[in-house]
């Protein structure tokens, strides 16, 4: 962590961001088995900053829009789980971009609970615009 003159040591915007997508990425991915998973959904949302989707704390924000379901996972990791330290090894390329788990995919759900609106007609209803480019058994990634 940087230091400022005085010694005390700062936390950085990029390392703020990266908690954030850390964090989310293992929410919605700890069902389906751990980091795999979690970093496949936190490659999508870096996805969508990359496309000019906004900032990643406005795509983050921003989730339930483009869901395939209203319910926002919740939990908090245990810091030492070797799925969780994996997955903040992969942070780092991920947010980079040197490092895709999703194919370029923009949307992800399970395919067993697709309960929007918008997703049912937009993301499933139309095969051609969106492709499936990666699944984990139902955990499935759409561009």
């Amino acid at each position: 962590m940087p230091c400022c003159k005085e010694g005390i040591k700062i936390l950085r915007q990029d390392d703020y961001l990266k908690s954030q997508l850390v964090e989310i990425g293992w929410q919605y991915g700890k069902p389906y088995g751990g980091w795999r998973a979690a970093a496949m959904v936190m490659s999508v949302l870096m996805n969508r900053v990359r496309l000019g989707w906004g900032t990643l704390l406005e795509v983050l924000d921003k989730i339930p829009s483009k869901a395939a379901t209203m319910e926002r996972p919740t939990g908090t990791p245990s810091i030492w789980e070797p799925e969780f330290v994996k997955l903040l090894h992969e942070v780092e390329a991920i947010y980079a971009g040197t490092q895709d788990y999703a194919n370029g995919a923009l949307y992800w759900c399970d395919t067993r609970d697709v309960t929007t609106p918008f997703f049912l007609e937009k993301i499933l209803g139309d095969h051609d615009a969106h492709p499936l480019v990666a699944n984990m058994n139902s955990l499935s990634f759409f561009l």
